[in-house]
C-alpha cells in the first residue's frame, strides 16, 4: 500500500505565460538610468504603461508613480495649510 503522495494540480490561465525574473544586473541599469533627471521621468513612465516591460519592473513603476502623486498632494497640502496659518496669524 505505498502509493506516492498526490501533486496538486496548478491551473493557469489560458493566456498565462511565465516570464524570466529581471536578473540583478538589469535592475542597477534601471536604478542608475532612474538617477538621472529627465531620463527618468520618461522610462518611469514608459515601463509603467509597456506591455513588454516585465510584469515586475512595471508594478515598480506604477507604485513609483502612485507613491510621488500621494507625497506631491500631501505637500501641496501641507503648504496650503502654512500658508493659510500664516495668514491668519499675521492678521492678529
Amino acid at each position: 500500500m505505498n502509493t506516492p503522495p498526490v501533486q496538486p494540480i496548478q491551473y493557469y490561465p489560458q493566456n498565462f505565460v511565465q516570464e524570466k525574473p529581471v536578473s540583478v544586473g538589469d535592475w542597477i541599469l534601471t536604478f542608475i538610468l532612474l538617477a538621472i533627471p529627465l531620463v527618468n521621468f520618461i522610462l518611469i513612465i514608459y515601463w509603467a504603461l509597456s506591455d513588454s516591460t516585465p510584469a515586475s519592473k512595471r508594478n515598480y513603476c506604477r507604485a513609483s508613480i502612485l507613491l510621488t502623486a500621494i507625497i506631491v498632494v500631501l505637500g501641496v497640502l501641507g503648504f496650503l495649510l502654512f500658508v493659510g496659518i500664516t495668514m491668519l496669524a499675521s492678521q492678529h
